[in-house]
């Protein structure tokens, strides 16, 4: 543990949210409904892998082992160190079970809003201690983009021409047999770009420090890609399935996420398919008694044709941004974190979804990033509060952690946002462009 505020009052209820500070609003419209739960105010105590933006308020632990080694060894310097899977690291932890133990004394159970629910967390017991979100044993499935494919395959939604691999012998050997030139290769696991490659000849397969390390493979033709959009989904059961949002993602070199721009502009045929696509994988998922947040991505190539990408068994990177969305124009209706809480706990809805449409505004979120060895120069504040600029229009700079922090891996500097609801005089799409644009530009790192 490298930081904690957390002091546990029996006045009080508390929620737990374990994963990277871009999702911490996914449990803050939560606070009303355990508050009539447990017949007290609710707090969150937000666990990180990194020290959050200085003008964040709250309760805090910090958590990343590696980081404090580097710390203790190297002095009391600003740091920024990514943390693949902290799942691990707080299941693991002495200090945070004694936090649940302390919290369970005063309130008859506690739930963890996670990013996404791996087999790592094992701290849920399934009674008193519940995560928000599917079980890991599907988030393992699913996760799993070999499976993926046969799933897509199954409900007959197009999937680029392709091979599994069980080994990357076995990749190099459908290389050379089926490709030899261009292809597309993605790890069975692995989000954000991290896993995914393409390769234009034998040198770059072997060469590939994405797919190091990786056991199983898919490699497919290399798309001729126009866009790259997403849909948000939502699964309570088989039958109960929000389609939340199709936004196209923002790619750098085609495979690293950077962010998102909503809504897509895919064309009207290819949205409407997306959604009866999604539709499809969240009835299916929700067979298999999967319950809470997903995403799926999918390819637009230059001649319009759509194809299935992956499905991501979790909170997506946007995620906070549609729930935003749609508390800004849907201010009176049950919100997209409780509607998962319900369908995580309930197995349903609860309410009737034939009012949720997607928003009709326009909003955009980037994600810039600062590489090895870069040192932030400037500290950017948040300048305007998220939710404001969803009602008024605006951009605002959020999370940038302050000046002087030296990052040791590539990561999330600070996190964009801009909308625009209501009318405007010139292309909305490409004035959040502009504007995500110049906000980034303020983003000092060398």
């Amino acid at each position: 543990m490298i930081y904690s505020n957390v002091e546990i009052s029996p006045d009080r209820a508390y929620v737990l949210f374990v994963g990277d500070v871009k999702y911490i609003d996914t449990t803050t419209l939560l606070a009303d409904r355990l508050a009539r739960r447990y017949g007290k105010p609710v707090e969150t105590i937000n666990i990180l892998p990194n020290m959050p933006s200085p003008y964040m308020a709250g309760k805090f632990i910090i958590i990343n082992s590696a980081l404090a080694e580097y710390i203790s060894r190297d002095g009391d310097g600003k740091y920024f160190l990514p943390l693949d899977n902290i799942n691990a690291e707080v299941s693991s932890s002495p200090y945070v079970k004694r936090v649940i133990d302390e919290i369970l004394r005063s309130q008859s159970d506690v739930f963890i809003n996670v990013h996404k629910n791996t087999p790592e967390l094992t701290l849920p017991d399934g009674e008193r201690i519940r995560a928000i979100g599917p079980s890991p044993d599907l988030f393992d499935y699913f996760d799993n983009k070999i499976n993926q494919r046969r799933v897509a395959g199954q409900l007959e939604i197009p999937v680029p021409h392709g091979y599994a691999a069980d080994s990357f012998d076995e990749l190099v050997r459908l290389y050379r047999t089926h490709y030899n030139g261009d292809a597309f290769v993605m790890s069975a696991r692995g989000f954000g770009g991290n896993g995914t490659e393409k390769i234009s000849n034998f040198e770059d397969l072997l060469s590939s420090e994405k797919l190091r390390g990786k056991e199983k493979f898919i490699i497919s033709e290399l798309l001729d890609v126009e866009s790259s959009p997403a849909a948000l989904g939502l699964v309570a059961n088989d039958g109960e399935i929000l389609v939340a949002s199709v936004s196209d993602q923002i790619m750098e070199g085609g495979v690293n996420y950077m962010g998102n721009v909503y809504p897509s502009n895919a064309g009207s045929e290819n949205v409407e398919r997306m959604k009866e696509y999604t539709r499809k994988l969240g009835q299916l998922m929700g067979r298999k008694w999967y319950r809470g947040f997903f995403g799926v991505d999918f390819m637009v190539d230059k001649k319009g044709n759509l194809y299935f990408a992956e499905i991501n068994p979790r909170k997506i990177g946007h995620t906070s941004e549609v729930i935003m969305a749609y508390r800004t124009t849907m201010p009176d209706a049950v919100s997209l974190p409780e509607l998962e809480f319900s369908a995580v706990t309930a197995g349903t809805f609860g309410t009737d979804l034939s009012g949720y449409e997607m928003p009709q505004l326009n909003w955009g979120v980037l994600c810039p990033h600062a590489e090895k060895g870069q040192q932030t120069l400037n500290y950017v504040p948040r300048e305007r509060m998220e939710e404001d600029i969803f009602k008024d229009s605006g951009v605002t700079v959020l999370e940038h952690p302050g000046k002087d922090v030296n990052f040791l891996e590539k990561g999330k500097v600070a996190r964009v946002v801009c909308a625009i609801n209501g009318d405007y005089d010139s292309d909305p799409r490409q004035e959040i462009f502009a504007r995500l644009g110049e906000a980034k530009q303020r983003i000092e790192v060398a």
